[in-house]
C-alpha cells in the first residue's frame, strides 16, 4: 500500500494457444486462467473446474472453493458449431475467402471435450467471487448467468446480466458496466443490486 515493491507470491498457468508452423490462434474453447484479490486474500482459477482457489499473501493455498458437478461437457455438436464460428469471420475488404491454411489449421485444432468453466471473476467489496460461465464465439446473445459464491464460499445462486450490458465492476448496492444500445452506441450505466 505505500507503494514499496514486493515479492513474488506465486505463479498461475495462462491461457492455452494453438500453434503451427503458420499459424498462432486461440483453441475450440480455450482456457485462461483468472485472478482476483480482495484484502489481503488472493482468488486464483484455471477455469478447468468451476473451482477458485482462495491464496494467503505467501502463495498458501488457504482454502478451495468449489461448485460440484457443474456442467461442463461438450457435445460434438457444440464443438462443430464453434469450429464453425472460428471459420466465420469479418474478412479484410478485397479479400473474398479465407486463405486454405487458416482452415486447414481450424479444422485440424483438437476437440476439447470439455468447455471452460468461467471467462472472468470479479470479487465484490463484501468479499463475494462473481464467475460468468464461459460462451464461445458460436454462443454469443442472450443474457448471462452470473454465477456467485458468498464470502464463505457458498454457492448462492446467480444473476442474469442482460445481453447487452457488459460487466466492468460490482459495488455492494450496484453494478457498474456498459450498455451497448440499438445503434452499438456505448453508454456507462450504473444497475440496482438488491442483495438478500
Amino acid at each position: 500500500m505505500a507503494g514499496t515493491s514486493g515479492d513474488t507470491i506465486g505463479w498461475t498457468p495462462g491461457r492455452e494457444e494453438y500453434t503451427t508452423d503458420i499459424l498462432s490462434a486461440a483453441p475450440l474453447f480455450r482456457k485462461s486462467s483468472v485472478l482476483g484479490t480482495h484484502g489481503e486474500r488472493i482468488f486464483v482459477g484455471s477455469s478447468d473446474h468451476m473451482q477458485i482457489e482462495e491464496l494467503n499473501t505467501s502463495g498458501d493455498t488457504v482454502r478451495i472453493l468449489r461448485i460440484p458437478d457443474y456442467p461442463l461437457a461438450l457435445t460434438a455438436e457444440q464443438v462443430r458449431a464453434e469450429r464453425d464460428a472460428h471459420l466465420d469471420i469479418p474478412l479484410p475488404p478485397g479479400v473474398s475467402a479465407l486463405p486454405p491454411y487458416y482452415v486447414d489449421a481450424v479444422e485440424d485444432m483438437p476437440s476439447p471435450e470439455t468447455r471452460p468453466a468461467y471467462a472472468r471473476m470479479l470479487v465484490d467489496p463484501t468479499g463475494a467471487i462473481w464467475l460468468p460461465p464461459f460462451r464461445g464465439m458460436s454462443e454469443g446473445g442472450g443474457p448471462e448467468p452470473w454465477l456467485v459464491l458468498d464470502p464463505d464460499g457458498n454457492w448462492l445462486g446467480s444473476v442474469e446480466i442482460p445481453e447487452d450490458f457488459r460487466v466492468t465492476d460490482i459495488g455492494v448496492d450496484e453494478i457498474l458496466g456498459i450498455w451497448t444500445d440499438e445503434l452499438d452506441v456505448q453508454h456507462p450505466q450504473v444497475r440496482h443490486l438488491a442483495r438478500g
